[in-house]
């Protein structure tokens, strides 16, 4: 999440060094960036609740650093009507698990001031109107999302209830949705207010007419909210942060804060009171022992220092000796449930780095399985092919998914989705580790511009999945990726390191088989075989247009290897093979070929003609662009003929020129260059 330091700055009386700010957010809390005054958090799934907003970021800056954070005081006056006097509440569902709700009236909507719209447009949100922008304003800086309802458009009731099965919803944007059964609904007795959780309706819109408003603040259980969210393809700021978890305290928070900014901007006069479904959850007091802190850290800690990192956190102190602290978590803290909880809060505050290592007791060694020592070997050679090894999440987006639709229905039935995924980026578990190196290569080029070279060779070992026949289908891969500018050399690059990796592994080559169908996300797509004809995995390089999407303007190899059959063809003795005694005759061939047609079918080609003669092939230039059509490629070939028995003459490597081009262009429709 991006966070404007100018609004960070807010909540602190001293000047801050935001370079050291960056250095401990990502020793101590979050991977953390500064570029062009906006701090970069990714802020963990678990923290989001208390964190992803501006005024818990602030108290974790405050934490980390060790100072206080300004807290913002106001005060609402309340006329004499109540809230129960103007409206009636009723909850018919177990997926609403708290509701607060506000009365305002004789409100003054206008067009926002100019300050507003500044902020919201630094969040790339757009204006709306001063009401609705003040309820975006509470849910940046305070984290829970707010919808505001135009009173007077209300049949003065409000019902929570579950949709049934293809109701209709018309939204704020005025577009209209089947829903399916089960969402959670905002409606009175003759119509739906708002999607919860997700979007408001068109009927109770706040306009510059409106002269009454109902704000709601609420929790949802987030389940309901993602999945109603993807049914209907409707992702908001209001969806992304209940998918997340909003804590009760903060919702509340929020709530009466726009409660007064309303009365402040909007000459707003409140109700008496506010409308509350539950009561406030009390978080569950924890015994934090110093004997478990210590074992988990492997040294004694002093009392005095964890004393004062839970204070730091916000927690109460119910009683301390010198066993324990019994204590109770502030209440936005929605992520310590435990003591190993605090625990982890202790370790990250005191800080990693100042942990010394210390080796643990071991009574029986255990012996390594032979696909991790596999596993080491292949990265060593990898490594001193000069590959760089990165670690990548799990998981892929929806995007990623459609992308390489194709080649995921052709590997699996399926793909396994997260129930109640905390980030969009992270909502199937990953069917190929290639996919995430993908990004690693975009953000490298592009987002680190201080980089010195735009030459990206890594690799990455670890498990992928997917579903077959209702069954996960789980195993591990090596993906190599290689990104070169140079669109001569990169193929011969990517091939070169498989050819490398495979003579290391003790195997004379791999052997490469074009498909007879293609994959549109690719412009050229080989399966892996060996010696064997035992497929083991597939090389690419991605088409532009998909480039594009990845924000990539370089070519990019891929590969592919499934670990497990690979270690079954490993062998560690090396055969010796004697070196050729008659010379080789070498000849290049350029062809325009269509865009759709496999490389490797042009190597199976040629080899058919040539059979034994043909000692290898080498693709050393790939070309699309202008003088060609858009749906053409070029292609050029180092062809290496030799006889094992007899030096070859020209005339016969003549022929059998003569005949592969011809079967090329009777086959292929190919143009010689």
């Amino acid at each position: 999440m991006r966070f404007r330091i100018k609004d960070l700055k807010e909540f602190f009386n001293k000047k801050i060094d935001w370079n050291k700010v960056v250095d401990e957010l990502n020793r101590k809390s979050f991977e953390t960036i500064l570029e062009n005054d906006y701090l970069e958090a990714e802020i963990l799934p678990n923290r989001f609740a208390d964190a992803g907003n501006l005024y818990g970021l602030a108290k974790e800056i405050a934490l980390v650093l060790g100072l206080k954070i300004k807290e913002e005081r106001f005060k609402i006056k309340e006329t004499n009507k109540k809230i129960n006097d103007l409206i009636k509440i009723t909850c018919k569902t177990n997926a609403c698990l708290n509701y607060f709700a506000r009365v305002i009236l004789d409100v003054k909507n206008r067009e926002s001031p100019p300050w507003l719209k500044e902020f919201l447009n630094s969040y790339g949100l757009n204006s709306i109107n001063l009401i609705v922008d003040l309820s975006n304003y509470v849910m940046i800086k305070y984290g829970a999302p707010l919808h505001v309802f135009d009173f007077d458009k209300i049949e003065k009731e409000i019902i929570i209830r579950e949709s049934k099965e293809k109701e209709q919803f018309h939204s704020l944007k005025d577009v209209y949705y089947l829903l399916p059964a089960g969402a959670i609904l905002i409606t009175d007795k003759k119509k739906i207010l708002a999607l919860a959780g997700i979007q408001g309706a068109k009927s109770a819109e706040v306009d510059l007419n409106t002269k009454n408003i109902l704000i709601e603040a609420a929790i949802f259980d987030p389940g309901k909210i993602y999945k109603t969210s993807r049914a209907i393809n409707l992702q908001t700021e209001a969806s992304y942060r209940f998918e997340r978890k909003v804590s009760e305290i903060n919702s509340l928070k929020s709530l009466e804060y726009l409660t007064y900014l309303i009365q402040k901007y909007a000459q707003g006069k409140p109700a008496k009171g506010y409308f509350q479904l539950n009561k406030l959850q009390s978080p569950s007091n924890i015994i934090l022992r110093y004997e478990k802190i210590n074992e988990y850290l492997g040294e004694n800690v002093k009392e005095k220092e964890v004393l004062d990192i839970v204070k730091r956190i916000g927690c109460k102190i119910i009683k301390k000796t010198k066993n324990y602290i019994y204590l109770t978590p502030p209440p936005e803290r929605i992520d310590l449930k435990e003591d190993v909880d605090l625990i982890e809060e202790v370790i990250r505050l005191k800080g990693y780095d100042k942990i010394k290592a210390k080796f643990p007791v071991v009574f029986q060694l255990g012996q390594e399985k032979n696909i991790l020592k596999f596993e080491d070997f292949i990265r060593n050679v990898l490594v001193s092919a000069g590959l760089n090894e990165v670690m990548t999440y799990s998981f892929i987006a929806e995007e990623d998914k459609n992308n390489f639709e194709n080649l995921i229905k052709e590997t699996y039935e399926n793909l396994i989705e997260i129930a109640n995924p905390q980030n969009q980026a992270f909502i199937f578990y990953r069917p190929f580790i290639f996919i995430n190196l993908i990004k690693t290569i975009s953000k490298n080029l592009n987002y680190y511009n201080w980089l010195r070279t735009k030459e990206i060779l890594i690799f990455e070992i670890g498990n992928v999945g997917g579903l077959k026949n209702e069954k996960i289908y789980e195993r591990t891969n090596l993906s190599i990726c290689i990104s070169i500018p140079d669109y001569k050399n990169f193929y011969m690059l990517g091939k070169g390191v498989l050819s490398y990796l495979a003579e290391k592994l003790g195997l004379k080559k791999f052997h490469y088989k074009a498909l007879d169908y293609s994959f549109q996300e690719f412009s050229i797509f080989s399966e892996i075989h060996t010696e064997e004809e035992q497929k083991i995995g597939f090389w690419a390089s991605l088409s532009p247009s998909l480039l594009r999407k990845y924000d990539v303007e370089q070519p990019v190899f891929i590969a592919e290897i499934d670990l497990e059959k690979l270690l079954k063809n490993f062998e560690r003795e090396k055969f010796f093979e004697k070196i050729p005694s008659y010379p080789a005759i070498i000849r290049d061939i350029s062809l325009i070929v269509p865009e759709f047609i496999q490389a490797d079918q042009i190597e199976n080609e040629i080899f058919e003609i040539a059979k034994d003669l043909l000692e290898d092939t080498e693709l050393f230039d790939v070309y699309q662009g202008s003088p060609l059509k858009e749906d053409e490629k070029s292609l050029s070939y180092h062809l290496i003929f030799r006889s094992k028995e007899r030096t070859l003459t020209d005339e016969e490597v003549n022929n059998l020129m003569e005949k592969i081009i011809k079967r090329l262009q009777e086959k292929f429709g190919a143009i010689i260059r």
